[in-house]
Order: structure tokens, then C-alpha cells, then sequence
């Protein structure tokens, strides 16, 4: 049925409460092709909201065995898609990790043990990012030197 195919009914929750959080259908079907692609690489959607001040932070975590990845999920086509906000581009390691920090200063709390984990693991080079793009079904893996360093299309 329809929860097999999204992964169980666990992932399914997951999944709808990360579209009900989408402002808008773009961004909703931006989530639901990144779930898409994420699984197909053998990944999990965390069922956490890292946001504060409204819908600031970052929208989607994945797992695989240990290891999580932060994934901006896109409408639009390219990398282009990827804004840059204060000199941080969107799915930079040093963009994640600002959003984290952040998360920590102006969160609900809620999920401060798992945000410094992700932390942790930014800091060792283990927290992966990817960004996934709707319009072009692309997704690609944005290594911690990036975009200095290439994306790598999966």
C-alpha cells in the first residue's frame, strides 16, 4: 500500500509532517522528491523540525547507519537554486552548522541533544548534505569543501 511505498508508516509521518511544514505546494513537492531521492539512496527521514523563529533552519535531516545528512530541498533545477545568506551558501558545511548553532540559540529546545550530536558530527567531517532539485529530478551530494569543491550528481 500506499505507507509501504513511502517506507513504512513511520517514514509516511515523517514525511507529512516535513510537507505540512512547507510554505507553500513548490516547497511540498521540493520535500516530497527529496524523501524520493534520499531513500533511493538508502537513507531515512528524521522525524525533527530544526526550526526557530518561524520557518528559519534547516528543513530535512536524513539517516544511514549511523551517519545523517541535512538535505536543502529545491524547486527549481540547479545549485543556482541555492541562496547564500550572510555569506553562507545554502547546504555549505558552514551553513549547516551556523543553522544548527542558531537552532540552539533560538529553538523551542526540543531537540538540543540531537542538534549538538549533528554538531559533533559536522565537526569530525561525518555530517553529509545534499541538495535535491524538483524541476530537474537531480540530486547531488555537496562535500564539506563545497562550493569551493564540485557536487558530486548521485
Amino acid at each position: 500500500g500506499t505507507a509501504a511505498r513511502y517506507g513504512g508508516v513511520q517514514q509516511r509521518a515523517a514525511l507529512l509532517n516535513r510537507i505540512r511544514e512547507a510554505g507553500s505546494l513548490s516547497e511540498g513537492k521540493g520535500v516530497v522528491h527529496a524523501f524520493r531521492e534520499m531513500k533511493r539512496l538508502g537513507y531515512s527521514l528524521e522525524d525533527v523540525s530544526l526550526h526557530y523563529r518561524g520557518n528559519q533552519g534547516l528543513d530535512l535531516i536524513f539517516s544511514n547507519s549511523g551517519r545523517h545528512a541535512v538535505v536543502e530541498a529545491k524547486h527549481g533545477s540547479y545549485l543556482s537554486s541555492l541562496r547564500t545568506y550572510s555569506g553562507l551558501r545554502q547546504g555549505s558545511l558552514r551553513y549547516n552548522v551556523s543553522r544548527l548553532n542558531r537552532y540552539l540559540d533560538y529553538g523551542d529546545g526540543t531537540h538540543n541533544a540531537f542538534v549538538n550530536q549533528l554538531l559533533n558530527e559536522a565537526a569530525t567531517g561525518q555530517l553529509e548534505s545534499f541538495g535535491t532539485f524538483y524541476r530537474s529530478g537531480r540530486i547531488f551530494e555537496l562535500p564539506p569543501g563545497w562550493p569551493t569543491v564540485p557536487a558530486i550528481q548521485r
